[in-house]
């Protein structure tokens, strides 16, 4: 249930900014709304912001996120503001086995606000069982223009997907 009003959250996002203008395609399956020099801006940083995350460069990964940013992960409580996010992400720099690998599927901006959507497989070490994990799911991260124009995430929520069966 708690993902469902997840996503569902992040869907009414989606629409709402899909109907705030006539939606450009960007020719990769992503949709804009408002300026291509905003829409360029939000790409460039969701691409540096997954490919941080992917290599594990912790400082870069933290230099995304707004102050006040809340991170939910799969079976977890909220994290709230930075200090609690780089907590999160400074156990994933230590794991050994931790390894995150994202497919942004599109984004789009609308205004001051954009999001970028995809899936994404991560391996790491269960912290209880001690077992290295493999696991696979679905994120939005919602990005706010910040005053110096830069973008920021204030939301990043994945969700787990279920197992093949």
């Amino acid at each position: 249930m708690k993902n469902t009003v997840l996503l569902s959250t992040g869907l009414a996002l989606a629409l709402s900014l899909s109907a705030c203008d006539r939606p450009a395609d960007t020719g990769n399956g992503a949709t804009a709304v408002g300026s291509s020099a905003d829409t360029d801006a939000v790409k460039q940083t969701d691409t540096a912001f997954l490919a941080a995350l992917e290599s594990k460069d912790i400082a870069a990964v933290k230099a995304h996120y707004a102050p006040d940013a809340v991170m939910v992960l799969p079976d977890q409580a909220p994290l709230k503001g930075i200090a609690a996010i780089s907590a999160d992400y400074d156990r994933f720099a230590a794991d050994p086995a931790g390894k995150f690998d994202a497919t942004n599927e599109s984004t789009a901006v609308g205004g001051d606000i954009a999001y970028s959507q995809g899936t994404y497989t991560v391996t790491y070490t269960n912290p209880e069982t001690k077992a290295v994990e493999d696991g696979q799911g679905y994120y939005i991260v919602i990005y706010k223009k910040q005053d110096d124009g830069s973008w920021k995430i204030v939301q990043d929520v994945s969700s787990s997907l279920p197992e093949a069966s």
